[in-house]
């Protein structure tokens, strides 16, 4: 017997079945480095630790069961480890508040039982978790077996330790997954075979330990969070994760909450569960799928109780169809591939994938529930709003994704991605199963074929709308997240403003928009032409580095509001003595190698590798300003509005200023708001922003450049042999493009793509010309026509081919045209800026500043992240103001209120 097995048969009974080494990797790479894998355990041991995760509770937990029996066998202390890390796939507000939430009541059970209960919390990407370094400090450590991501992965990691015994307990199900021996694919199946097993388990009392082990009190590797003294939300906006998935107002994490909610079932629905469970207009589900996903309640509990009540479809659907797909996951590891379905269902898709589409929508038309279909909208806002979804709906839900997309690879991709994202309950076993199941899995084939579906099971829609009060449904879905409805005024509509506007207006704000020019947009703005040309005057591309945009990104180029732009780059050399500049000026962007690049030659290689762009670079596909005004679509915008002053009176904020219109300038007020947004340049804010706001100063410390920018079209082609052409220590010129090569907003693959194109098509041809920041700060108050002259004669001194005809230009001044780079900037710096007692915030890519240039500093680049940060900011933005309008005014409250009510009913009785 191994000295793994001898702990596990040390163990209880009813522990030892639950319990699994989990064996070293015989093979295969080891992403540790080989100090971390041979790093020795201290010469005492160290303590047991039990690394909680997907248990997250004290009572009838057989990880800590198991983790409390060994350190008292052992005679060491103990230690129970809870992490949060930022990596994860989807992490996002909504989920870390809900396990926050959860960590509140786990450290306050912990504390009264005498353990030691440690949670740390990953704020930053970068910063790396502890539970590496605790591990290397211990021999013994047990942990919740859990069939899923990320956990799985983090588990085969430290499985490379030397010398480190690791445990894996299953605490997720009645009947322990190893004792079901395989994969079922048939809830049938997986009823006969376990029969037996659940009769000898379902009524059983889980034993209670009647003693604890010594409390752990040696230093741990890393910085413990008191989650007693820390407010979730608050918590949060301290981490590095997607804001746009906002915390659930009326579901609270935790196990006080999870069992406040069963025990509400148990007392008033259980009993009519069976014959009420499929109508979502209904008050009989449980909804403590979330709460069972992170283990905050037992599902050995759930289960007995059910069974006092004699609830056997309750039952049927806790334990056949719920630990059929633990089960599931746990033996197959393909459970995340279209290759896990059965044979049938494939080839009856693979079948059916080239069939008529009647629509193929896009992630971001899916994500925001804004299809063409109404059922399914509703039911993807309820997903967005209260992250959670009726199940027999989120079937129905599932397979009409199938219809909208290209192939079963993309629907199941989109399927986990929309469900794990929003759902509390995503990325759970049980979540896969349903999922897989409206691919076929766990089912039978149905004739006769339909299209796209083949024989597989069809639900549509417009059969579920027949069979449902809708309209009740609807108003289900957008019952009141607050005790009020936050008013907000957004001042600017630029990228960051317009996001912030949208993502609050998506999860039910009122928000109304100000802007003071024609259109929206901000920056990225686009100059049209008498010759149907165009020229992206503000923002000439942008680029995005981080993957949490990356399905944005796609929906927008699928939806033709971007497109790639892959131009040829040239980079102007230098300037002679005599200031007369030699043709060879002119480098080609792949004339040099990638080494000379990397090292800041001002000689850039290929389009990619060339110094400050990496990466793609996008543009809007017919000009920049496509992207404001897609982000625009269904917002209430006033334009031509110029906001000269806000005051904050008893009601809340007012603002007044002036509005252009037909018959002149007329003045006008707006409001009350309960928040405002300052979506402007940082300049203009001191102006407006209340004496007293918190944020002024650093507002006040942003600067922007400003930016004469010349637009030209020619009458022909200029044969330069470059699309784009950055001017390095030029006295007067930063950048010009080509922007007749840029892809417009005709159809893909047309010869009309391209406004003039690089490959010498005939006719009128675009080009846009920016100044340097310290040129424009000498001619800011020029006449438009001497800069005109100026930049022509500037562009005509280049020393390449001449110029062609001019057929037209125009001179624009950005007066605030780019940010500097925040000389404050750091790791933690937060992209949004917020008063939470005057509710003031502001928003834009100056918050954080730019990666290029500082104030002073004469080198200056053109470099395409505005767009980035300003979807950062506003993101951000969008998400405090959800926290704090929620944590303030939110329906849930905390239990400890007495006599109020903990959360909302689902329905309100008037409804």
């Amino acid at each position: 017997m191994t000295p793994t097995e001898e702990l596990i048969s040390s163990l209880p009974l009813h522990l030892q079945e639950r319990t699994r080494g989990i064996p070293r990797p015989a093979s295969g790479r080891s992403r540790l480095s080989q100090s971390q894998l041979s790093q020795s355990q201290a010469s005492d041991r160290g303590p047991v630790v039990y690394w909680t995760h997907h248990a997250q509770r004290v009572e009838e937990n057989p990880a800590l069961d198991v983790a409390c029996t060994l350190a008292l066998t052992l005679r060491r202390p103990l230690v129970v480890y809870h992490g949060l890390s930022s990596q994860y796939r989807y992490a996002s507000d909504r989920h870390h508040v809900f396990q926050i939430q959860g960590a509140k009541d786990l450290q306050e059970e912990y504390t009264q039982r005498g353990i030691r209960y440690a949670f740390e919390l990953q704020r930053r990407s970068e910063n790396t978790l502890g539970l590496l370094r605790l591990a290397q400090q211990t021999d013994l450590l047990i942990t919740d077996d859990f069939p899923g991501e990320p956990t799985d992965r983090w588990l085969e990691r430290l499985a490379y330790l030397e010398g480190l015994t690791i445990l894996a307990v299953d605490t997720a199900c009645v009947v322990p997954m190893q004792l079901v021996g395989r994969a079922h694919d048939r809830a049938f199946a997986f009823r006969d075979a376990t029969a037996k097993l659940y009769k000898e388990r379902l009524s059983r009392r889980w034993p209670t330990l009647e003693s604890v082990p010594q409390r752990y009190d040696g230093q741990l590797p890393f910085e413990a969070l008191d989650c007693s003294t820390n407010e979730p939300y608050q918590i949060v906006a301290q981490c590095d994760i997607d804001p746009m998935v906002p915390p659930v107002a009326d579901t609270c994490g935790g196990t006080r909450a999870g069992y406040k909610r069963w025990n509400d079932f148990l007392q008033d629905r259980i009993s009519k569960y069976a014959a009420k469970r499929n109508d979502p207009c209904a008050e009989y589900s449980s909804r403590m799928s979330a709460y069972l996903h992170y283990g905050m309640v037992s599902p050995m509990r759930l289960a007995r109780e059910a069974n006092e009540r004699k609830a056997e479809k309750y039952l049927d659907e806790l334990l056949i169809w719920r630990e059929l797909a633990c089960g599931y996951c746990f033996y197959r590891s393909d459970y995340r591939s279209i290759e896990t379905i059965p044979s049938w269902a494939i080839e009856t898709l693979r079948k059916h994938q080239k069939d008529r589409r009647e629509k193929l929508y896009s992630w971001e038309t899916l994500a925001r529930g804004k299809t063409d279909d109404r059922l399914w909208n509703a039911c993807q806002e309820s997903l967005i709003r209260h992250g959670e979804l009726h199940n027999n709906l989120r079937m129905t839900w599932g397979k009409a994704i199938l219809s909208w997309t290209q192939s079963p690879e993309e629907a199941l991709g989109w399927i986990i991605d929309l469900n794990h994202r929003y759902a509390l309950d995503g990325r759970d076993p049980a979540s896969y199963g349903g999922i897989l199941w409206c691919l076929g899995q766990f089912d039978r084939p149905f004739y006769p074929e339909q299209p796209v579906l083949g024989t597989v099971r069809a639900r549509p829609t417009s059969g579920h709308l027949n069979r449902l009060d809708f309209d009740r449904y609807e108003r289900i879905v957008r019952r009141p997240i607050a005790k009020s409805t936050c008013r907000v005024a957004v001042v600017g509509a630029g990228i960051a403003g317009l996001l912030c506007a949208r993502s609050l207006a998506d999860v039910g704000f009122e928000v109304e928009l100000f802007e003071k020019s024609r259109g929206p947009g901000g920056r990225g703005a686009t100059r049209r032409l008498d010759s149907a040309g165009s020229i992206d005057h503000g923002a000439p591309c942008f680029q995005i580095s981080s993957r949490r945009w990356e399905n944005l990104l796609g929906s927008w180029e699928q939806d033709s509001v971007i497109a790639r732009w892959e131009p040829r780059l040239g980079i102007w050399k230098g300037r002679s003595q005599a200031g007369k500049v030699a043709a060879d000026s002119m480098v080609a962007a792949d004339s040099v190698s990638e080494d000379s690049m990397a090292e800041g030659s001002l000689e850039a290689s290929a389009l990619e590798r060339a110094p400050g762009w990496v990466g793609k670079w996008w543009v809007g596909k017919g000009g920049m300003n496509r992207i404001g005004k897609h982000l625009a679509q269904g917002l209430a915008i006033g334009y031509r509005k110029t906001i000269e002053g806000i005051e904050r009176r008893d009601q809340g904020w007012t603002l007044r200023g002036s509005v252009q219109s037909e018959s002149g300038v007329e003045s006008f007020q707006a409001g009350p708001f309960d928040c405002v947004v300052l979506a402007i340049p940082s300049p203009q804010i001191s102006a407006l922003v209340h004496r007293d706001c918190r944020w002024k100063e650093i507002a006040s410390s942003r600067s922007m450049e400003p930016t004469w920018t010349l637009m030209i079209e020619f009458a022909g082609r200029w044969e330069i042999p470059f699309d784009a052409i950055h001017l390095e220590d030029h006295t007067s010129l930063l950048w010009m493009s080509r922007e007749s090569s840029k892809p417009t907003g005709k159809p893909s693959g047309s010869s009309a793509d391209l406004q003039g194109n690089s490959q010498g098509l005939a006719g009128p041809e675009a080009w846009c010309i920016q100044a340097t920041s310290q040129w424009t700060v000498e001619h800011l108050e020029r006449d438009p026509e001497w800069v005109k002259s100026e930049m022509i004669a500037a562009i005509s001194k280049l020393g390449v081919v001449a110029i062609p005809q001019i057929l037209q230009v125009h001179a624009h001044r950005w007066r605030y045209g780019q940010a500097l780079s925040a000389g404050d900037r750091s790791a933690d710096s937060c992209p949004y800026l917020w008063d939470p007692d005057l509710q003031l915030g502001a928003c834009g890519d100056w918050v954080t500043g730019s990666e290029g240039t500082q104030e002073g500093d004469r080198r200056q680049t053109i470099r395409p992240q505005g767009i980035e940060r300003a979807l950062e900011s506003g993101a951000a933005m969008a998400g405090g103001i959800y926290r704090h309008w929620v944590e303030r005014n939110g329906l849930a409250c905390d239990l400890s209120l007495g006599n109020k009510p903990y959360q909302p009913l689902l329905f309100d009785p008037d409804v």
